[in-house]
């Protein structure tokens, strides 16, 4: 059996190893906010851009420039897709290659949008949705081209932000 002493001492070192994980689990959570804290101060110092401005970003191996020309509702609908969303959000835009080499096809550039994200007011992410004209077309360095490309808008949202490497582009529609 075990006496009142040993009971006493078993029960101390117990509070101890528990204080000591508390102190620890409490360091890692502060840890933790400063990390989001930081990641929320530099999504807050991203310049926003809008349509119609040029943008010039790192790209993989290099450096393209990108504008977005245009957004906007259509009412096609894709009759081989089985998802059909409340809206499908047309993104034009045009894309220079500036410097991007790509390791499998040469010098050429493609853009499509998986190339980038877009975001509803809700702050999710959209689905890309398969759209009728492809008009994106691989260009060397030097060269420009134009493209399109066609996402799941579900509710009624009106505002959007693009997101390409570090930079944001916000578009509204009314």
């Amino acid at each position: 059996m075990m006496n009142v002493k040993n009971l006493m001492k078993v029960f101390g070192l117990a509070s101890l190893l528990l204080v000591g994980c508390e102190s620890q689990g409490n360091e890692v959570v502060q840890e933790q906010e400063v990390e989001v804290q930081e990641e929320v101060q530099e999504v807050q110092e991203q310049e926003v851009f809008g349509l119609n401005d040029r943008i010039t970003v790192e790209y993989g191996s290099g450096t393209i420039e990108v504008v977005f020309t245009d957004a906007y509702f259509t009412d096609y609908r894709n009759s081989f897709e089985e998802n059909q969303p409340d809206n499908v959000l047309v993104v034009e835009y045009e894309y220079t290659n500036v410097d991007y080499e790509d390791i499998f096809d040469g010098e050429f550039l493609l853009m499509y949008g998986f190339d980038y994200k877009i975001y509803g007011q809700d702050n999710f992410a959209l689905d890309t949705y398969p759209h009728y004209p492809l008009d994106n077309k691989p260009v060397s360095i030097g060269r420009s081209s134009v493209g399109s490309d066609s996402f799941h808008v579900n509710g009624e949202q009106t505002h959007f932000e693009i997101e390409i490497a570090d930079t944001i582009v916000e578009i509204d529609l009314e």
